[in-house]
């Protein structure tokens, strides 16, 4: 069995997995329903097994997996965040620090895990999952929901065995700018006609990332974006108790994770090696923070 093929096996076993949590149907549920036994499910979210054709397609319409889904690697139906403190997220059951105020996607921290993985490599990452007492699956559907507490694990983990310093920071929001993290989202960013265009693009769909912020009063004219960015009344609450420097952290993490952003796919659709320029006022008295962001 070559490499090519194991790899495609592992794919499909956890997406098929992944879907069927989401579906809320057990193996045999699912077998019932392709007309196999039970173990023929089992061997397939294993990697033991391929399915056939007919049954992968049988799959795809009973558990709604997306064309593009073993092609990108994960489940991705672009749903939007809603902020949550559900104990199941997805078919799964989280651990009780990981459901308060679940505000952002597995798409929101698909940079952290991608950084993890590619600088530390993939054994090392399934450590971090096993130590949260998290399956990986539950990390192949980019629209299932995660909190701070999560984040913040998964950083001190990787503390505990590699140094973490701005290096880290500026490694993992170097991703804003590869395809790999935006799911499906990236074809839309593909066909982006300028930077301004495709930081646009993007302030669209940020609720498909997470709830941290929310965008309002958006604006797009004389080359330039505008806007208002507020964080949701439970979080602010939140962050009014971590305090004005992890706010303020998170804040430049996100506009470096803009100025990132600006550079996606330039070499084919984007003629600038330039980030775009960010001008944001502080938080004023109702929470909000004024925003522009124009070309260099």
């Amino acid at each position: 069995m070559n490499q090519n093929y194991k790899e495609l096996l592992a794919t499909t076993a956890g997406i098929v997995e992944t879907a069927r949590k989401n579906a809320g149907f057990t193996q045999g549920e699912l077998a019932d329903k392709i007309g196999v036994i039970q173990s023929t499910i089992s061997r397939i979210e294993k990697g033991i097994l391929s399915p056939t054709l007919y049954h992968w397609l049988e799959m795809g319409k009973i558990l709604k997996i997306p064309e593009e889904a073993v092609n990108i690697g994960y489940l991705d139906r672009c749903s939007i965040t809603k902020i949550n403190s559900e104990a199941k997220e997805g078919g799964f059951t989280l651990p009780a620090a990981y459901r308060p105020l679940k505000c952002m996607k597995v798409r929101g921290i698909l940079a952290h895990l991608t950084f993890i993985e590619e600088k530390f490599g993939k054994e090392f990452l399934k450590k971090i999952f096993l130590d949260l007492k998290m399956k990986p699956t539950f990390f192949l559907n980019l629209d299932n929901h995660v909190n701070f507490n999560l984040t913040e694990d998964i950083l001190e983990i990787v503390g505990k065995y590699h140094k973490i310093d701005g290096r880290t920071q500026g490694g993992i929001v170097s991703y804003a700018a590869s395809e790999k993290v935006h799911g499906v989202l990236a074809r839309f960013y593909r066909n982006a006609s300028d930077q301004l265009d495709l930081v646009e693009r993007y302030l669209k769909n940020i609720s498909k990332y997470h709830r941290v912020f929310c965008v309002s009063k958006y604006k797009i004219e004389n080359g330039q974006i505008t806007f208002d960015a507020q964080h949701p009344l439970e979080i602010q609450k939140f962050f009014n108790k971590l305090g004005h420097e992890r706010d303020q952290f998170l804040w430049e993490f996100y506009l470096s994770w803009i100025k990132k952003f600006s550079l996606f796919n330039y070499k084919n659709k984007i003629d600038t090696h330039k980030e775009v320029h960010i001008e944001s006022t502080g938080r004023d008295k109702h929470g909000i923070r004024h925003v522009t962001i124009t070309t260099c």
